[in-house]
């Protein structure tokens, strides 16, 4: 009798222990799930809207196709080009998120966004970056806003959005 109790016992700190050991991997799991993929800090200043004027919209769709579309609500010629960075939001903070293995690379071409005139830019997410996760982003822009004659001005703008 005394031996039964034992083993019961036994068995249940056993169980007990087992329980332990694999809440505190689930606790591991979740942390790592949760983690920040990206260490560098953002250090993007932003310009004010009503410096530049420029509407920028910007949408991600399936297989993370992006469509950047600028229109110049003010009277200089805008102009910028295919480079961007990519920012990733993550408990309050924003972090810089390095181009892929096969990134990094843009044509170097320009766009000019005469006044009252709209552009689009067409671009996919995963030609620059490996393995995006899922979260908040913002993608990072500088425009530059007048000519040789009045004199050019460089702004930077960014719209976020949800992968």
């Amino acid at each position: 009798m005394k031996t039964r109790s034992s083993v019961r016992f036994l068995t249940c700190i056993g169980l007990s222990a087992a329980l332990l050991l694999s809440s505190a991997g689930c606790k591991n799991s979740q942390k790592n799930k949760n983690k920040n993929p990206f260490s560098q800090r953002s250090t993007t200043e932003f310009s004010n809207y009503d410096d530049y004027k420029v509407d920028v919209n910007l949408t991600v769709g399936n297989g993370k196709k992006a469509v950047l579309t600028a229109k110049n609500n003010n009277s200089d010629t805008v102009t910028w080009g295919e480079g961007y960075i990519l920012e990733y939001q993550y408990d309050g903070d924003w972090y810089t998120v390095p181009f892929g293995e096969k990134g990094g690379v843009f044509l170097h071409m320009g766009y000019i966004l005469y006044s009252g005139t709209t552009k689009e830019k067409v671009f996919y997410l995963d030609d620059q970056f490996d393995n995006l996760p899922s979260g908040h982003y913002r993608m990072v822009e500088t425009m530059n806003q007048g000519t040789m004659e009045t004199g050019i001005k460089t702004y930077t703008l960014a719209n976020e959005f949800d992968l």
